[in-house]
């Protein structure tokens, strides 16, 4: 019946927190918390006997195989509760170092969602809470913490609460404005991203026809038709084929004229010196 009830995940290496405030409402709606956080009575009566073994099986039917280990040897509830706790939450120095630095390094980015952002501050400061059992953290200083991680368009809001009187700035208050003031901020935007949508619409005039297709909404240098019947235009050559027996006109290049030239030259030069020869041997 217990392990019909655990409807939430299972105690592995990274849940321990969550994991043990719902077994704790498990085991409170079972009525076996006092088990745990009770003191055991002398004598031993039947009744705490079975709401100890009550809760044993429900601790460890909530956790996975690999946590098993931590348990196998516990006698009671208490035992098992315990070595569970002593194992997950390490109360060293290193340890609420780390869960600080988290703290202070988290920042909401500009429109990011304010719901997410608080929920996992305050992950953060129940974690570092647990490392410091018995001392209450400040909601002062929590909200501070909070006013810091976020972004400059909730500048106004900030400055605003911070106007009010210290004993009004609850972390619970704070967070409640701050998510109200997201969900405004959304509304805003929606709206805003509705009227330019309208806007657009309403300046399609008869200055955006097309020329080429009659349609509104763009010109013909972005008519995607007009494109399309441009290219198979151009992919169409037109050439004319000479007729049979047409004599091809002689295509002369200008290597063709200086060989000529040449040619020409040469036979002149040729010319002249058998001219001259003939003039030698006639006693010219």
């Amino acid at each position: 019946m217990a392990e019909k009830l655990v409807s939430f995940p299972k105690l592995n290496g990274s849940n321990y927190d969550n994991w043990s405030f719902r077994m704790k409402l498990l085991l409170t709606k079972e009525g076996n918390w006092i088990a745990v956080a009770g003191t055991k009575p002398e004598p031993v009566t039947e009744v705490w006997k079975l709401k100890d073994e009550q809760a044993l099986a429900s601790i460890g039917l909530a956790v996975e195989d690999n946590q098993l280990i931590h348990i196998r040897k516990a006698k009671s509830a208490a035992e098992a509760w315990k070595a569970l706790e002593n194992f997950h939450v390490k109360r060293t120095l290193t340890t609420m170092v780390s869960v600080m630095r988290k703290i202070c390094s988290l920042r909401l980015e500009k429109h990011g969602d304010m719901e997410a952002h608080v929920s996992k501050l305050a992950e953060l400061f129940e974690k570092l809470h647990n490392l410091q059992p018995g001392k209450i953290l400040d909601d002062e200083w929590l909200v501070a913490i909070l006013f810091s991680s976020l972004p400059e368009e909730y500048e106004t809001l900030v400055t605003a609460l911070e106007a009010r009187p210290e004993e009004d700035l609850t972390l619970d208050m704070v967070k409640g404005k701050l998510i109200d003031e997201w969900h405004k901020k959304k509304q805003r935007n929606g709206d805003e991203d509705d009227s330019e949508a309208v806007l657009y619409a309403d300046s399609k005039t008869e200055t955006d026809r097309c020329f080429f297709c009659k349609k509104l909404g763009h010109q013909k240098a972005n008519c995607e038709k007009f494109r399309v019947w441009r290219a198979a235009k151009e992919s169409v050559s037109v050439t004319k084929q000479p007729k049979a027996g047409t004599k091809q006109p002689k295509v002369v290049t200008k290597q063709h004229k200086a060989n000529n030239v040449s040619q020409r030259n040469e036979d002149h030069s040729r010319s002249l010196l058998v001219a001259a020869i003939k003039r030698k041997n006639c006693g010219y």
